[in-house]
């Protein structure tokens, strides 16, 4: 996952470590590796020990907050009614043509889709052809909600 900024890449470490995905603790930290590098399978890398830490309490993320905040009024869009089993890269794919620079699926405790995303375009033009394309079309089998992202109140 790549995020705009370092302070909400240190979030997600902070929240997401020693969480369970699939019934198994995780482990999440920065990728150091330059782009294109190669990493060694995972049965020739050390094992890391880790001494146990407090977390705070997660807090459910509005649509609003999951994504960076650089964006242009009318350029990031909501995508509810998403099935369990999506993925960022299902919205990323799903909105390519339409010039989609940006796709996150808001995640729970369990690893699983929340049941809503955030995708966002560099025109508002490109966002409006998205919601008039894909509002109410059905994805993996549910007819999903695509609407301009508008902050909670």
């Amino acid at each position: 996952m790549t995020y705009s900024t370092a302070e909400e890449a240190q979030n997600a470490i902070e929240s997401l470590t020693d969480s369970e995905l699939d019934g198994r603790k995780i482990f999440v930290r920065a990728d150091r590796e330059p782009l294109g590098a190669t990493k060694k399978p995972a049965s020739l890398r050390a094992p890391r020990e880790r001494a146990p830490r407090e977390r705070a309490p997660r807090k459910a993320a509005a649509p609003s907050e999951s994504a960076p905040a650089n964006s242009t009024p009318g350029t990031q869009l909501y995508v509810g009614n998403l099935p369990w089993t999506a993925q960022w890269s299902d919205l990323k794919d799903l909105f390519a043509d339409h010039g989609c620079v940006y796709a996150d699926v808001v995640v729970g405790r369990d690893g699983r889709s929340r049941g809503y995303g955030i995708v966002r375009f560099e025109t508002v033009e490109e966002a409006q052809a998205a919601i008039a394309e894909f509002n109410d079309h059905e994805f993996n089998g549910r007819p999903i909600v695509v609407r301009e992202d508008r902050p909670r109140e």
